[in-house]
């Protein structure tokens, strides 16, 4: 699977083979027509793709209850399942970066300190046998510690525990929390646990990087028990970074957290959409954007139908941290310093055309000093196939120096050619020759300015790009709100997640089926809340709208 793209809410067995035919079937997401105005879908129209999505694939609860597999044979369907996900464990969960640390251009890689929490409710965590701490008095002794077998029945809130002695069976017992000392938690091994993995994590195979890893029984009932489970990690993950725009970059840095289970099984239910970054590493900074967020959590929406009877659909979080580079090391360190150096070199217009071999060791010396300070400052620049817009200023920078070099050997030898066998040239043609180096020195000094003016305005273009424009990178295609429009047909419809990305996927109208297909991948400033609480029903989105379903949301909307 290719993790740039994020094709990882579905696992097929025969990775992504699906064939021309897998993707040319019905509409695999709930869409309807709508048009486009200049690239811009309007928001009644990305209002009707979340409402359909949410009344079609959401209960009232946050869970997806079913999805079907379907096979086509020459474009007719051959076969068809339906998996059904209403006995799914619904886990909440929160993910809360504190610390960027660092981006690591050349790798491609961030350091990322954050606190991970689930809630979930374990249907089968009740009626089991713990150790019972109470504080024992005897006659003629001090108190003392004893531990004894018990069956637990209850555990309130409160810390409240109704129990049987496990020699006594039958006789229930209660205890406030006061009344005794510790509970020994369950065997935790034999009860459920939303197993995850972190796709994009760089040492996934080493345990290190986990400060905190705890799980804590919050109650129990006849319902089930209630588990909170704390995790703070400190590690690194790959993310493919698009350094064009270099040193005026915006960018994604993002943690993948998929279930190791299907959703048949259980699925995430995120607590909260926006989050704040606590800690950013100098040269960066947070999205400082009104109506953005420095970084979003929230649960890619699930496919309603699947083209492959092999495809297993598992649920998947993105957190999304949004960073933008500082500028002020390039400027102070090489944007200064070469514009110095090049400014310095028009002064070589000062010296007279007739002493050549003065004005181009003078020359010389400049360029190298353009290309000694390149090398010197190379391990702070990228190193891509590309140019970024640093690479282009210094190449500019030398292409500068190399032509006022070019300058000076053709006046050279315009002036040894236009002497006498004295040496000595008449006024008329020293005249002509000055006027032209006088016009070589504007020139120059208009380019001067030029080049660094337009270094400004890369500067202002970067500063402004929109965050959607990011999204929609090669590199990124994030799939927060995707969006697929037909250029063929007209119509739009909420794109698939499993293919997303696919360059030749094939238009979800039955009646179009062509593969001429732009995606759309708008960003929480594009969505309207409304729409983003339809297709990303976050907790506190969904109390707002329906209230608690349970006690557990109950303690969450409390607590988390």
């Amino acid at each position: 699977m290719d993790q740039s793209t994020g094709f990882m809410p579905l696992v097929c067995e025969s990775a992504s083979e699906s064939s021309e035919d897998d993707q040319a079937g019905p509409c695999l997401a709930p869409g309807a027509a709508c048009s486009c105005v200049e690239g811009d879908l309007s928001h009644d129209d990305m209002r009707k793709l979340a409402a359909k999505f949410e009344h079609e694939c959401l209960t009232k609860d946050g869970l997806f209850p079913k999805y079907d597999r379907r096979e086509y044979k020459d474009d007719k369907l051959a076969k068809q399942d339906s998996v059904d996900c209403s006995r799914a464990i619904k886990v909440y969960v929160d993910m809360r970066p504190q610390e960027l640390k660092r981006i690591d251009d050349e790798n491609e890689q961030f350091g990322l300190v954050f606190v991970l929490k689930l809630w979930w409710r374990d249907p089968r965590l009740k009626n089991f046998k713990a150790q019972l701490c109470i504080e024992k008095e005897a006659p003629n002794t001090a108190p003392f510690l004893e531990e004894i077998d018990v069956v637990v029945r209850e555990l309130h809130e409160d810390g409240t525990l109704v129990f049987e002695d496990f020699q006594k069976l039958g006789s229930r017992q209660t205890r406030k929390k006061h009344e005794y000392v510790s509970i020994s938690p369950p065997k935790w091994e034999n009860h459920f646990f939303p197993k995850h993995t972190f796709i994009n994590q760089v040492d996934a195979e080493a345990q290190g990087g986990i400060h905190i890893a705890e799980r804590q029984l919050l109650w129990c009932n006849e319902a089930g028990g209630v588990v909170e489970y704390k995790a703070k990690y400190d590690r690194v993950f790959e993310e493919t970074l698009e350094l064009k725009e270099f040193p005026m970059d915006r960018q994604l840095c993002r943690v993948k957290l998929t279930a190791e289970s299907p959703v048949s099984d259980f699925q995430f239910i995120a607590i909260d959409t926006c989050r704040r970054l606590s800690k950013v590493t100098d040269m960066w900074e947070t999205s400082k954007e009104e109506d953005h967020p420095e970084c979003i959590v929230y649960v890619r929406h699930v496919d309603r139908i699947l083209p492959s009877s092999n495809m297993i659909q598992r649920s998947l979080v993105n957190m999304v941290l949004h960073v933008r580079r500082k500028p002020d090391f390039f400027y102070h360190s090489v944007w200064l310093m070469v514009a110095l150096i090049n400014g310095i070199s028009l002064c070589s217009f000062a010296i007279r055309p007739s002493h050549h071999s003065g004005r181009l060791s003078y020359l010389s010396t400049c360029f190298l000093a353009v290309l000694a300070y390149r090398y010197i400052i190379n391990d702070s620049l990228p190193k891509k196939s590309y140019t970024t817009y640093a690479d282009q200023y210094i190449i500019s920078a030398c292409a500068f120096q190399a032509v006022l070099c070019l300058w000076s050997s053709i006046l050279m030898f315009c002036w040894r050619v236009s002497e006498d066998q004295d040496e000595h040239l008449d006024p008329d043609t020293r005249g002509r020759i000055v006027a032209a180096d006088v016009a070589a020195l504007g020139l120059a000094t208009f380019a001067f300015i030029l080049l660094n003016c337009q270094l400004l305005s890369w500067w202002r273009i970067a500063r402004f790009h929109s965050w959607q424009e990011v999204y929609e990178r090669t590199t990124n295609k994030e799939p927060y709100f995707p969006v697929d429009e037909c250029k063929s047909c007209g119509g739009t419809f909420l794109s698939q997640q499993h293919c997303h990305a696919d360059p030749n996927k094939r238009c979800q109208n039955s009646d179009c089926k062509q593969q001429n297909i732009h995606t759309h991948y708008l960003t929480p400033k594009n969505v309207p809340e409304d729409m983003r609480s339809a297709l990303l029903p976050s907790l506190k989105d969904r109390l707002k709208r329906h209230g608690p379903a349970d006690e557990v949301e109950e303690y969450l909307a409390a607590h988390a």
